[in-house]
């Protein structure tokens, strides 16, 4: 990557990155206030409901955490942040390979950090499109290793509304997009 562009895309992404802790900051504090609310008024029942939605709601920023590329994983995780600000929810699901180190530690080609950004952009644009005549929608990020590629697939579903089916189809597709970069031929 041009050392110029790397720097501007670092700044950019630790700006968001401090954006989005503010903001997850904020809505722990409102979390903890209803969890609160509940145990003062006796009802831990829907305290214990309550805080096993926020866990669910988590586990896609849970995932992104074991990615040890920053640029990816910062990348990624503003996208299923943005997408939550629109209230879209969001999955995320690594596929076995790319989790291991020299998958990670091979170098990308120049350019391919701002690429991957552009197309998360993209994805949002997509989701945002569907709103607000279709207000229930999720969205699936997939990263997977193929070879030398790195590729990620944005899925956007309809859920239905009788209710989720994690780990099965979720709903009505609606749209998807794909994103791959190779490493860099000589390596």
């Amino acid at each position: 990557m041009d050392r110029d562009c790397d720097e501007r895309l670092a700044e950019k992404l630790l700006t968001e990155q401090l954006a989005w802790y503010r903001l997850q900051r904020h809505d722990f504090m409102n979390h903890w206030q209803v969890v609160m609310g509940y145990l003062q008024l006796k009802q831990a029942d829907k305290a214990l409901a309550y805080l096993r939605g926020i866990t669910d709601s988590e586990r896609a920023e849970q995932r992104l955490g074991r990615i040890p590329e920053p640029y990816v994983a910062a990348v990624l995780l503003g996208l299923i942040l943005r997408l939550r600000q629109e209230e879209i929810a969001c999955e995320v699901e690594l596929a076995e390979e790319p989790q291991g180190d020299t998958f990670w530690r091979a170098p990308r080609q120049p350019g391919y950090a701002e690429s991957l950004y552009g197309y998360t952009t993209e994805c949002l644009a997509l989701g945002r499109s569907y709103l607000p005549a279709c207000p229930s929608l999720e969205a699936r990020v997939i990263l997977t290793a193929a070879g030398k590629e790195l590729e990620v697939s944005f899925e956007l579903y309809r859920r239905e509304t009788h209710g989720e089916s994690r780990g099965e189809k979720i709903g009505e597709w609606l749209a998807g997009k794909k994103w791959r970069q190779n490493r860099p031929a000589d390596l």
